[in-house]
This record gives structure tokens, sequence and C-alpha cells, in this order.
């Protein structure tokens, strides 16, 4: 399907994917074939995984570190934030792009931390 590409990996194979459907002008919008109901962090991972493989840069973990540093400041005081919506929004992607970069998915690390905190909110009432 590749032609002569050479892959290490399902990563490679996806990113060869979509390279391949972008040349083709298949997708008018990062979001275009991604269904909505899809899970908002898995969402973020997969538009961010497009951009890449459309040849934009990842962002890079530090400045992804600045702007989640920087949403929660904005946030400490929610009335104060102009749009607490928007900085929500950006620190969550960021943070799908810092999970990315370190080889989590964020969308089973939240999973997995929401099932933990189930567990110790039980523990802490006995």
């Amino acid at each position: 399907m590749f032609g002569e590409a050479e892959v290490s990996g399902a990563d490679e194979v996806l990113a060869n994917w979509e390279k391949l459907k972008a040349s083709e002008g298949q997708r008018a919008h990062l979001e275009e074939g991604i269904p909505e109901t899809l899970p908002a962090l898995a969402r973020a991972a997969k538009v961010q995984r497009r951009a890449e493989a459309e040849g934009r840069a990842p962002l890079d973990p530090s400045d992804a570190a600045e702007i989640a540093r920087s949403r929660l400041d904005d946030l400490r005081d929610p009335e104060e934030t102009d749009d607490a919506e928007e900085a929500i929004g950006d620190l969550l992607f960021a943070i799908v792009a810092l999970a990315r970069s370190g080889g989590v998915d964020a969308e089973s690390a939240l999973r997995r931390k929401t099932s933990r905190y189930g567990t110790e909110s039980a523990d802490q009432t006995t």
C-alpha cells in the first residue's frame, strides 16, 4: 500500500497513511473523518498526529509545559479569567502534547488515574 516505504512499527504505518491521505487531498481539515464521539483527549492526540504527518512540527515539550504553566496561572482565579473554557482547552491540548512526547496515551493515563481515585477515595472514608 505504501510502495517501497519501510516502516519500523505501527506508529510509522499510521504516519505514512496520514501522509498518503494528505497528499491525495482527501482531507480539508485535520478533524475530518475523526468521529465526534471519540473521547476528547484521544481526539486531540489524533489531530496532533495528523498535523505532524502533514508536516507541522510537533509542539515542543518545553513549549507545551510553558503553555500549561501559563494557563494554570490564568486559572488560579477563574473569576478573573476572560475565558476559562478556552484556557482549560489550551491546558488540556498542551497536556496531550506533553503526554505524547513522553510516549504516554493521555486518555489511558486519565482513565487509570480516575479508577485509582475511586479506590483511593473509598479507602480514605473507611
